[in-house]
């Protein structure tokens, strides 16, 4: 907001600033002033998607993020750093990877063979930490991640795992067809006595979703509230 309150002779200036700060020794800095390009709404997108693969590289995981996000935020517009983004999909860091499926997604949706085996990788893991942000993902996915449905009717069907009732959200966006195991697990849920409260709007979310089909749920909802 500051810069765009400059004269423009100032904001040329610092403009000018800001692209020599790109090639600074530090990562962060250099980092740091590929993303303030970006935000002031630099036309020039090269020079700050370069900065950004190259931080890719970068020991610290945050700075990795850092780089994943302006990519992310840049969107198609970051088309040449897909390669490098692709290799970071094997990162050691898993948040990392997710963030980097997530940004390939952002930048090309037609092209999201490469992104799937992470996606599978953290489903297949039902006490995943990341589970909500991968599945929020794999919802961005819609149909396209049909090859993921047999994780995702896993998942639904793990009476242990906290995540069954967003998992059954999920699957219905990718395939409203597999309704079965969604509703099973919503007659479940509701047939616990210790079922979360929290879960009340996603329950009512996915009737809303199953419709007419949900209609065996029903008793079981009435005993439940």
């Amino acid at each position: 907001r500051a810069m765009y309150d400059q004269t423009p002779k100032v904001r040329t200036e610092l403009m000018a600033l800001l692209a020599t700060a790109l090639d600074d020794p530090e990562a962060a800095i250099r980092l740091s002033a590929a993303e303030v390009l970006y935000n002031v709404g630099t036309k020039e997108y090269g020079p700050v998607v370069a900065v950004s693969v190259k931080a890719l590289d970068e020991k610290e995981a945050a700075v990795r993020l850092r780089a994943i996000h302006v990519l992310h935020e840049i969107g198609p517009n970051a088309g040449a750093a897909r390669t490098a983004l692709i290799k970071t999909l094997d990162d050691t860091d898993p948040l990392v990877q997710l963030r980097a499926a997530s940004a390939l997604f952002t930048i090309d949706p037609a092209k999201i063979e490469p992104i799937l085996p992470v996606l599978k990788k953290n489903l297949d893991k039902h006490d995943n930490a990341l589970m909500p942000e991968t599945l929020m993902l794999v919802t961005r996915l819609g149909a396209a991640a049909r090859p993921l449905v047999p994780s995702l009717v896993a998942l639904v069907e793990d009476k242990q795992s906290k995540h069954r009732l967003l998992a059954a959200q999920t699957l219905l966006k990718v395939d409203p067809k597999r309704t079965e195991p969604v509703l099973q697990a919503i007659v479940d849920t509701l047939a616990d006595p210790k079922w979360n409260r929290a879960e009340e709007d996603r329950v009512m979310q996915i009737l809303r979703q199953l419709g007419p089909i949900a209609r065996p749920a029903l008793p079981a909802l009435h005993q439940a509230l």
